[in-house]
């Protein structure tokens, strides 16, 4: 269902691994684009367990501005998963923000673990279709791998732009709306959706922060770019038990995720925010100098 349990790592190929890139990535890059508006920012750090042990921590940064947002991560392997495997990684995205609607305009990730390196970058054209992957090393092509098209590779998010939910209108952001969509996530190699619905609200509480979150549960179906008769793939095709709780960034419509729970064949893994900040500034208003005018 996702592809890294931390971006890039793969610690005995767990299924539950690709919901992770949902939401285990995180860091620190400015957002480009006017402040006139304001910004809003989210500032987190996530712990991973596996059937309650610790195997990971990751931070996650998201700067959002009138109508641009760019939101990283790292993430590392932590815990007793260390000695079995060994690994970090880095992931992030920029994008533009209009009508409530994400349209991501790249996406990054470099990832290392004991045996391998793993390097990924995109872009999107104006149409929304991805341009100038680069994926190091290049994927070997075996004959039951479903071939990723061009048409897999339009209209897609990539996995970090998949972690900002953008709730359109004017009502309340911690209600159904937020979770009733389909995803298409494509994340270099693979093409897979999911699909959110609306299951309650909870409340959550880390350092920093309380409140109440949108829990949605979550359906991963693969589209391409997976192996054939995976038993992986299948076990998270017919995993019932996924749920990701969304909390709303300050000063915004955009919710993120603060907590995800995946099942596995081996025990529940959990992503939650142990800290976590939100907050908005207001744009200053231009100060005309003495006997001129604001422009």
């Amino acid at each position: 269902m996702l592809s890294f349990v931390l971006p890039g790592i793969r610690p005995a190929r767990q299924p539950g691994a690709r919901l992770a890139a949902i939401a285990a990535m995180i860091a620190v890059l400015p957002a480009a684009g006017s402040a006139a508006a304001g910004d809003s920012k989210v500032i987190a750090q996530y712990e991973v367990t596996l059937a309650g042990i610790e195997i990971g921590k990751a931070a996650f940064v998201v700067d959002i501005n009138a109508n641009t947002f760019t939101t990283v991560s790292n993430a590392k392997v932590t815990g007793v998963a260390q000695i079995v495997a060994e690994g970090k990684g880095r992931a992030g995205a920029r994008g533009t923000l209009v009508k409530d609607k994400l349209q991501p305009g790249s996406f990054a990730l470099t990832a290392d673990s004991d045996s391998r390196h793993l390097e990924i970058q995109f872009g999107f054209d104006k149409a929304g279709a991805v341009k100038n992957l680069q994926v190091t090393p290049t994927p070997q092509p075996r004959p039951d791998r479903l071939e990723v098209t061009d048409a897999h590779r339009r209209n897609v998010l990539d996995p970090m732009s998949a972690t900002l939910f953008a709730v359109p209108g004017t009502g309340d952001v911690i209600g159904p709306e937020a979770c009733n969509r389909v995803l298409p996530i494509f994340d270099g190699v693979a093409r897979y959706d999911l699909t959110l619905s609306y299951a309650r609200q909870d409340t959550v509480a880390a350092k920093g922060f309380s409140g109440t979150a949108v829990v949605c549960q979550v359906a991963f179906k693969a589209v391409a770019g997976h192996r054939l008769g995976r038993k992986d793939i299948e076990y998270m095709e017919a995993n019932n038990d996924i749920s990701v709780w969304l909390v709303p960034v300050a000063g915004s419509r955009v919710l993120v995720p603060f907590r995800i729970s995946v099942a596995t064949k081996v025990g529940t893994c959990v992503i939650e925010a142990k800290s976590f900040s939100t907050q908005h500034t207001e744009a200053r208003a231009a100060v005309p100098a003495e006997g001129g005018t604001a422009r």
